[in-house]
């Protein structure tokens, strides 16, 4: 990477662009908080290695943030997502650019803004934030957003401007549960940290509707993220899907449809659910 870098800079020496390499792995949370803490400039823009922009993109936010979004303490990109070829929304239920108070942000995103590379931080905002307490979460991005929104403007930049490349769900989940074996699998962790974000809401200074509209959000992807459990699993660790239940009871344990469904069928077995996965989708 260090010599495209560097290749970059003599082609267009105009440009102030520095290059930074960590010593070690420090994860994604803490590569996210260096990314914005490293950055010059009163926004900063966070961008993962697997997405890519459309044509006009950066003319098109630079623009939002020199004009109208200037004030905001935070914008939202919009992003279309590609997997095997098929191109569909993000979920954002606007295309035009819109100012809105920033408490509404999750709602008028449908929480789209969980993608970290829609994410553009005012750096004046963010540098208030304890960034310590969201290490580690999976979700640093959204947690530094839910701190800096209430009381502030947020810009939604409603045209998709990104592509999200993604893998299929089995490659995505074999991928993540190779770099770590022994851990609770990557995604349902994140997903209990996204159950634990969306039934904080209220306590940070959202509204009672905002934070409903959350937790029932969090609940209606719960299914899914069993499903796709179930798809990226190899092999079957009752110690795993033991902390898993675990780690959602606390947000979930009120609703019986959580022990009577959910939990059920996060202990079967994982062949016959993909196969009959597989089989339905075409008509699903």
């Amino acid at each position: 990477t260090k010599s495209k870098i560097d290749t970059i800079c003599q082609k267009y020496p105009a440009i102030s662009l520095r290059y930074f390499k960590n010593d070690e792995n420090v994860g994604v949370d803490k590569n996210c908080h260096l990314a914005i803490d490293r950055a010059n400039g009163d926004f900063a823009w966070l961008f993962c290695d697997d997405d890519s922009l459309e044509s006009g993109a950066i003319s098109h936010v630079v623009e939002s943030v020199s004009n109208n979004a200037k004030d905001s303490s935070f914008l939202f990109v919009n992003y279309s997502v590609v997997v095997e070829n098929q191109k569909t929304g993000s979920g954002c239920s606007t295309v035009q650019e819109v100012q809105i108070p920033g408490e509404e942000l999750f709602e008028k995103t449908n929480f789209a803004v969980s993608f970290a590379s829609s994410c553009v931080f005012n750096k004046f905002n963010w540098s208030k934030l304890n960034h310590a307490e969201y290490f580690d979460s999976k979700w640093y991005h959204m947690y530094c957003v839910r701190e800096m929104l209430p009381g502030t403007e947020a810009t939604v930049i409603g045209t998709p401007l990104i592509l999200m490349n993604g893998m299929s769900i089995s490659d995505s989940r074999k991928e993540k549960r190779a770099t770590d074996p022994g851990a609770i699998d990557f995604y349902m962790s994140a997903h209990i940290s996204f159950l634990k974000f969306a039934h904080t809401l209220e306590a940070h200074g959202y509204s009672q509707n905002a934070s409903q509209s959350a937790k029932a959000t969090a609940w209606s992807l719960t299914m899914r993220q069993i499903i796709y459990f179930h798809l990226g699993s190899d092999t079957y660790r009752i110690l795993e899907r033991a902390r898993i239940v675990n780690g959602m009871s606390p947000y979930l344990r009120n609703k019986p449809a959580f022990w009577v469904l959910l939990v059920p069928f996060l202990l079967l077995p994982s062949t016959p659910i993909a196969f009959l996965y597989y089989k339905l989708r075409p008509y699903f």
